[in-house]
Formats: structure tokens, sequence, C-alpha cells
């Protein structure tokens, strides 16, 4: 059957390897599910030399969201002192509408996609954790109010939903979610556990993870390095992560490169614009005993460099959630750091990315140099990289049953 599928989600300009990923993945399953069908992809930046490429290499077509727009008038009225929720109704219901009437190219093609769309499909990421959830909330609401009135199908895929900022935005999503929705997932279990009702909304695997099609498996080679991704600034408050945490993190990796006895290389799966890894690598090396031990490989351009990379990896500590599923799949053990609030919700349940083989989590702001090194090296000498291709088999199956009916 072919039917007219609009996409949106995490790809907001941010160069992060993860949401390059999660696109590339989304694309694919509803593909396979609807090979005919007319796939629109609608981002707040269509600029990026990744989306240049990705426009050229797939026969989807790619256009600015109405989130470009509301960004970018939203930008303009906090400049102004406008209070937000005022801002948030002046450009939802005046400056949105004055926009299509007058046809702003911006606002006017991709209302008409969403008019004649028979499935909108928001898919993953972090959209509506945290801070995110002013600057991303208004425009998909917005985006499904269009849609629904003209009789679309509204499909919200995996992604993480919280930590939540306040009781008052989970209750409007959660609500939004259940009323305004017709299908939606998490890969947390945490947002199933509050946010869903009436037996709405699934918990899931993450899509990269899931996708046996564009990322099969892989077995281990013999080790030659550790793989290692650090970031620079909090998440949840973008402030620089104290000098501190960067000294037990290097104390950390000179015991497991003394322990191992091979080097380290540090990956970046974002530039600037996101977070820059390689400034943590500078913070690393200035901590650790044996800084020649590690280089930079710098930021990973093709995610199948990582996977390859992981296939000679001993072990891969990684802040990235992605980062660490792709090392996966490449069969390296691999093991999380968490700081703040949205790392210890995202990585919530995460060991079911392993099989349930008791990954250990690193606490950044709190590790215990010597301590962690000894958990990490128990638990990859019982790691079966095996039962992570059973978990990814019965990830990809949960996923397929939930597009099917999504789809349908």
């Amino acid at each position: 059957m072919n039917k007219n599928i609009v996409i949106t989600g995490s790809y907001n300009g941010q160069d992060s390897s993860g949401d390059e990923c999660l696109l590339k993945c989304v694309v694919q399953r509803v593909r396979s599910k609807l090979p005919d069908s007319k796939i629109t992809i609608q981002l707040h930046d269509i600029e990026t030399p990744f989306i240049q490429k990705y426009s050229k290499d797939t026969s989807v077509s790619i256009s600015r969201g109405i989130q470009y727009f509301m960004w970018r008038v939203g930008g303009l009225m906090a400049r102004l002192y406008i209070p937000s929720r005022l801002s948030e109704f002046l450009v939802k219901n005046i400056a949105l509408k004055l926009a299509e009437l007058f046809g702003i190219k911006s606002v006017k093609y991709p209302i008409r996609d969403l008019r004649n769309a028979d499935v909108f499909l928001v898919y993953g990421g972090t959209q509506f954790s945290g801070q995110w959830y002013k600057l991303n909330g208004p425009a998909y609401f917005k985006s499904v109010s269009i849609v629904g009135k003209s009789g679309g199908k509204v499909v919200f895929g995996p992604q993480q939903y919280g930590p939540f900022q306040s009781t008052e935005t989970l209750n409007q999503l959660k609500g939004f979610l259940n009323n305004d929705v017709d299908e939606w997932c998490s890969r947390n279990h945490i947002d199933v556990e509050k946010l869903r009702y009436d037996n709405k909304g699934l918990e899931v695997y993450d899509e990269v993870f899931s996708n046996l099609t564009l990322y099969p498996y892989r077995e281990p080679n013999e080790p030659k390095h550790i793989l290692v991704n650090i970031r620079d600034l909090t998440f949840d408050t973008n402030d620089v992560i104290d000098d501190s945490a960067f000294r037990k993190i290097a104390l950390l990796i000179d015991n497991l490169i003394l322990y191992y006895d091979i080097p380290a290389l540090f990956f970046a799966v974002s530039d600037g614009s996101f977070c820059d890894d390689v400034i943590a690598l500078e913070k690393l090396k200035k901590y650790m005993t044996k800084p020649e031990r590690i280089e930079s490989i710098g930021r990973i351009r093709d995610e199948y460099q990582l996977i390859e990379l992981a296939q000679d990896a001993q072990v891969t500590i990684s802040m990235s959630f992605h980062g660490c599923l792709l090392a996966g799949i490449g069969g390296s053990p691999f093991i999380p750091i968490t700081e703040g609030k949205y790392y210890n919700y995202k990585y919530a349940g995460f060991d079911k990315y392993t099989g349930m083989q008791g990954v250990p989590i690193i606490e950044l702001t709190d590790c215990e140099p010597n301590e962690d090194a000894d958990r990490i090296v128990e638990f990859v000498n019982q790691y079966d990289y095996r039962k992570m291709q059973v978990a990814r088999v019965e990830a990809s199956n949960l996923l397929d049953e939930f597009y099917n009916k999504a789809m349908a």
C-alpha cells in the first residue's frame, strides 16, 4: 500500500553520530514495511554535511519542519523578554498562521505535507527530556494537531522522555501521548511506568541496537586497544565537568591500560555544536600517568568505523549512549559512564542491552578508580557477546511488531 509518511525527530543540527544513526535506522525500517510509500523527513537543520549527503544518497524528500520557524521566532521573542507561555501562544496561534497565510516557505510546505500525511512518525533521541521539552514540545504538539485534524495517524517511536522538569510537564506529556498519539513506545522502562495508562505505550529497545539490517553481527578479534569516550559538558546544565572527575577517570583508564597492557583510543561522537568531546581528551591526558598511551581518532564520521574499531577492543568505556551500543554491535564489552540526572535516567535498565550480564555503570563524579577498574575487569572476563546478539534479535522482533501495528 502506498502511503505518505512524514518523519521528524532528533536530528536538529547537533552534530551527533547517534542522531545520524537513528535517522538511518528509522527510514530503513519504514522502507521495509512500506517500500512504495513516499517519505518526507522534516528537520530543524538541513544544512549539515550529513543531511546534505544523506538527501543525495536516499530516495526521500528532506525539508525544514515547522520547528525551524517556531525556534527562530521563539528565539526572537526570548530576546525581547516576552514570557515563555505568551511566546509559545503567539508563535503557535498567530505567527505560524500568519506565516502560512503569507506563503512563507518554511511554514507553507511543511504544513501541506503534514496535512497530506497518512502517518506522522516522530522518532528517537531525547527531545522531551529536561530543557529540550520547552524547545521541541510546542512544534511537535502543533504538528500532531495538524495531522490529527486531517485524519492522519500519529506514531511516536522509541525515544527517552524523561527526566521530567516538573510534575506539570510529566502530566502534560502523559495526556498528550495517550490522547493525541495513536501509537507510542519508549526505550526506557521508567517512561512507560510514568506515562502510560490503559495499556497504551510499550517498552522497546533503541532503534540502532534493534537494526540487524544496517548493523549485522560482528565477532570480536584479538584485543588491540581500549576504546574511550568522555564528554566535557554536562547535559543537564551545559556546565563544564569539574577537573576532579577527569582526574578519577584518568586513573581508571591508567589502571585498565596497565592491567591489559594495551593502549587506549579516544573517540568523539560529536563536535562543538553538541558537546566537544575532543576537549575532554586534553583533560584526561593532563591527569594520566602515561598520557602517551592514549591516542585520539577524532570525531567518528562513519559509525562503521567505530564498529570495526570495537571488534579489536578489549573494552569500550563511553559517556555516549550510542557510543556504547555501536561498540557492542562490534563485539566489544561496553561500559557506560553516567553523570547527573539526565545520564542516570538514560542508563536506567541499560543492562538489557548486554543480555542481562550485569554491566557496571561508572559514576563520573563518584568514580573509585581502583574499585571500578576491578568491576570492569570482572565484567569483561565473564562477558559473552553472543548474549548481546540474542538480545538484539529480541529487540528487532519487538520493534517489528510495533512498526507493523503503527504503520497499518
